[in-house]
C-alpha cells in the first residue's frame, strides 16, 4: 500500500502514481460520492483497476490487480476515524 497526504480538496498528483495506460474509464457513484473507475494496463502490461474519489474530504485513489467488484468492496470498507 502506498499513501500520500494531499491538501484537502486537492486531487492525488498523477506523477506520484505508477504509470497506467487507460483502456476504459467511466463515472460511477461510490458511497454517494462521484467517482471514476478506470480499467488499464500497468507499466508491466498487467491489468489494473483504479478507483478515484473523495472520501472524508480527502482525495483517494485505489488500484487493484483484482476485479472491479473486489476494488469496489475494498473501497466500501473504508471508514473515517475520529482524530484528536
Amino acid at each position: 500500500m502506498y499513501t500520500r497526504q494531499v491538501d484537502e480538496g486537492q486531487p492525488v498528483p498523477r506523477e506520484t502514481l505508477a504509470p497506467l495506460v487507460p483502456l476504459a474509464t467511466r463515472a460511477i457513484t461510490l458511497g454517494g460520492a462521484p467517482a471514476t473507475l478506470t480499467r488499464g494496463l500497468g507499466g508491466e502490461g498487467a491489468p489494473w483497476v483504479e478507483l478515484a474519489w473523495t472520501f472524508g474530504g480527502r482525495a483517494v485513489v485505489l488500484r487493484s490487480r483484482g476485479s472491479e467488484e473486489q476494488a469496489l468492496k475494498m473501497a466500501a470498507s473504508l471508514r473515517v476515524e475520529a482524530h484528536d
